[in-house]
């Protein structure tokens, strides 16, 4: 069941975890509040998860580095480095659907969505070849 804050932006579902909530709020905040619908709740609330478990594995990699010893004194690659990886696949996977990455949002020949601006990258002076500069 969707649930709508008092300015019509989508509520986090009640059941994601503080930590995910947050990620849903960040991203819900900082678009147009019409810019998600009810039917991209599922989708929506994946990356969040995505995220906020992304998030979890780089402070515990911040905090335990790459490389583990274990109790006898071999050393392994912290499990933490392959969490990281999954998620970062699965939120790029998920963000462009959501049109949440900069290539999806703005595709070439199409006009940005209501309520996004930017310049896009291939716009302007900036989408010309520029010579190689040989020294």
């Amino acid at each position: 069941m969707e649930t709508v804050s008092n300015d019509n932006r989508m509520a986090p579902p009640s059941w994601l975890t503080p930590a995910q909530a947050r990620e849903w709020r960040g991203i819900v905040d900082s678009l147009p509040a019409s810019y998600f619908r009810p039917s991209d709740e599922p989708l929506l609330a994946a990356y969040c998860t995505a995220a906020a478990a992304h998030r979890e594995a780089a402070e515990m990699l911040a905090r335990e580095g790459l490389i583990l010893e274990g109790a006898k004194g071999y050393r392994f690659p912290n499990p933490a480095a392959a969490i990281m990886s999954q998620q970062a696949s699965t939120m790029s996977q998920l963000g462009t659907k959501l049109r949440l990455t900069p290539q999806a949002r703005i595709a070439k020949g199409e006009k940005a969505p209501k309520g996004v601006s930017g310049v896009r990258p291939f716009d302007g002076a900036e989408s010309t070849p520029r010579p190689r500069q040989v020294a």
